[in-house]
């Protein structure tokens, strides 16, 4: 809500060359901030921040259409694309380990299994296959 009520507020101030209001601005990136922070040190997770070469841009510039353009894509941007990026996000962390203890170990089980498993199915099937050409 916070982040939908400053997208409405930034995105026509932006595309009528106004100021950025301060406010509404700061409330969304401490939004992304606390949305985010879990996230932050994963590489193949974007941050939905405005970055601040984008705030800095000059009403005109290329670099302000571009703050166009990520301020029309997060006011786009619905609840389920959000818990899409959450989700994505989440699993990104569980699979580079660390963030579960329990989730971490049951990993190293199923992978255990899976290679005893692998290894019985080849020593089963090897005599057959040794006969096949």
């Amino acid at each position: 809500a916070v982040i939908a009520r400053a997208v409405d507020a930034l995105l026509p101030a932006a595309e009528a060359g106004e100021a950025l209001p301060e406010e509404e601005l700061d409330a969304m990136q401490t939004a992304f901030d606390e949305f985010e922070r879990p996230f932050l040190a994963l590489p193949e997770i974007s941050s939905h921040r405005v970055p601040h070469r984008l705030l800095s841009a000059e009403f005109g510039t290329p670099m302000y259409r571009h703050l166009l353009e990520k301020l029309r894509s997060l006011a786009s941007s619905t609840v389920e694309d959000m818990a899409a990026w959450h989700s994505k996000a989440r699993r990104a962390l569980l699979m580079r380990g660390g963030a579960s203890p329990a989730f971490d170990d049951a990993r190293v089980v199923a992978a255990r299994n899976l290679e005893r498993t692998l290894a019985s199915l080849a020593a089963e099937r090897a005599p057959a296959l040794a006969q096949s050409d």
